[in-house]
């Protein structure tokens, strides 16, 4: 394959996307950059690793012409030293508009390494999708920085499923607030309450060119989501997701009622009971 791409001068894209092309394939499969720099692999879920990253990043920063605008890392076995990778390569980066490490294993020095080289020098990413990366409460503050770095051309920011809870999405909310360049933001499949929707009520009032924020199934509270969608529907110009807002039918309310009356029936039933077994003669 690589040999091929080498030769044929013409050959722009090579998709071997959900294989298992491994660290070794990619470092034998982009030896043809150099002869055809033109040539764009697309390698999603083939478990290159951090081995495969490096290689990947290094030879994109060598050889990789402008027409190489994406780099999908979706579902690689990515770490933090395969980050150190993409960090570099995106330093004073000119071509990359959008990057994803969707679905790999970061955790928080992952998303600190990326963060620290992101927001070093300049780049032109307009979307970075780091979802399912399992950043959890400890890497919000990092991505929360990520944020207020207020990076001029990044336009889109992807961190759902990544174990945020209430104390995760309350700093990344707060971050939001500090932004003037983020247009959409999905924080989706996280588990947040209370203190996040507060804190986003607060943006909703000051936001100025956020206008997609996605909480879908994020959170469990169906009035939380009815605040946050209401609170919304007054901003000017954006939308908060949050999945169904549904209306409670005459039906919920029966059941509701029916199961608190069930709950005070079976207090005065242990009540009773309790009295009955008080009043019973001690046996001689």
């Amino acid at each position: 394959m690589s040999k091929a791409a080498a030769c044929h001068r013409d050959l722009t894209s090579v998709d071997l996307s959900w294989n298992n092309v491994g660290p070794l394939g990619t470092k034998s499969l982009l030896r043809s950059m150099q002869r055809n720099p033109l040539c764009v692999y697309h390698l999603m879920a083939n478990k290159i690793g951090d081995a495969g990253t490096t290689c990947l990043c290094e030879a994109m920063q060598r050889f990789a012409g402008k027409g190489t605008t994406t780099l999908n890392l979706f579902r690689n076995d990515v770490r933090h030293k395969g980050c150190e990778a993409v960090g570099r390569l995106l330093e004073n980066n000119e071509y990359l508009l959008d990057v994803s490490l969707h679905s790999n294993t970061l955790g928080l020095k992952g998303m600190q390494v990326l963060r620290q080289h992101f927001t070093a020098a300049p780049n032109r990413v307009r979307s970075l999708n780091v979802g399912n990366c399992m950043l959890g409460d400890e890497g919000a503050p990092e991505a929360a920085a990520l944020i207020t770095a207020n990076l001029p051309t990044l336009e889109r920011l992807n961190l759902e499923n990544n174990g945020f809870s209430d104390d995760g999405g309350v700093i990344i909310v707060k971050a939001l607030v500090k932004n003037t360049f983020l247009v959409m933001v999905s924080c989706a499949d996280n588990t947040f309450g209370t203190k996040t929707v507060d804190a986003t009520a607060e943006l909703i009032g000051t936001a100025k060119v956020l206008k997609v924020l996605d909480f879908t199934h994020s959170i469990e509270s169906i009035e939380m989501r009815r605040t946050l969608a209401f609170a919304a529907s007054d901003a000017d110009g954006m939308r908060i997701e949050v999945g169904e807002v549904q209306e409670e039918t005459l039906d919920d309310r029966l059941q509701h009622v029916a199961e608190y009356m069930q709950m005070i029936l079976d207090a005065e039933a242990e009540r009773a009971k309790s009295k009955r077994s008080k009043k019973r003669p001690k046996k001689e």
